[in-house]
């Protein structure tokens, strides 16, 4: 199964991804920053060792090029590494994607996927805040995924085992919810007294 890892991008995705492709493991945070990811991978890596690993980096600060050589060292070894790449609008993109290329283009197991320009001049890709993504822009996101895996020889005929009840069902999406409200509170895009006072609203209307 694939190792999954990165930041609130890669945990919006993951419920798409798991429906094409097995996943192993999944360790992805709201707001990491790169340090706090080799932190994960260093931590992750031995339970995984013959996973191919998805990782997007350099959303949510200013990278250096030793760290992103440090996050590539950690993982070299993974039968295969796929890099998601950045396209926030913030003043560290194009450096921390023009890092990111040169030092994932060292690494011959390595495939970039670069998102920044697959979404550019696309901006219905993705949420108020421009950085996550909205449901067609994560089919997008998933489809390049899955390409750049097939691209190096990655090929799951998946099946996934026991069909999940309507519950199971509501209760994901419940949850997908719950960590995108989430994310748009951290990143202000939300003031979450307002959504209090909406809710009550609601329930005092559906009473």
């Amino acid at each position: 199964g694939i190792w999954l890892t990165g930041d609130s991008v890669i945990l919006g995705i993951k419920t798409k991804l798991a429906a094409q492709q097995p996943i192993a493991l999944v360790n992805a945070k709201v707001g990491r920053q790169i340090d706090d990811l080799i932190k994960a991978v260093k931590e992750d890596g031995p339970k995984v060792p013959h996973s191919r690993i998805v990782l997007d980096v350099g959303n949510n600060n200013i990278i250096t090029r030793d760290q992103m050589v440090q996050l590539m060292e950690l993982i070299k070894n993974q039968p295969k590494i796929i890099v998601v790449n950045t396209a926030v609008p913030r003043v560290w993109r194009d450096k921390n994607d023009q890092i990111i290329a040169d030092v994932v283009s060292n690494y011959p197991n390595a495939k970039l996927i670069n998102w920044n320009d697959i979404s550019t001049g696309h901006p219905e890709f993705f949420a108020p805040d421009g950085v996550h993504l909205e449901d067609n822009g994560s089919d997008v996101y998933v489809a390049a995924i899955v390409e750049a895996l097939q691209s190096v020889g990655v090929n799951y005929s998946y099946k996934p085992g026991k069909p999940k009840t309507n519950r199971e069902h509501l209760e994901e999406e419940l949850g997908d919810t719950l960590a995108m409200i989430d994310i748009l509170i951290e990143f202000g895009v939300v003031s979450p007294e307002k959504l209090e006072i909406a809710k009550q609203a609601k329930i005092e209307k559906l009473k």
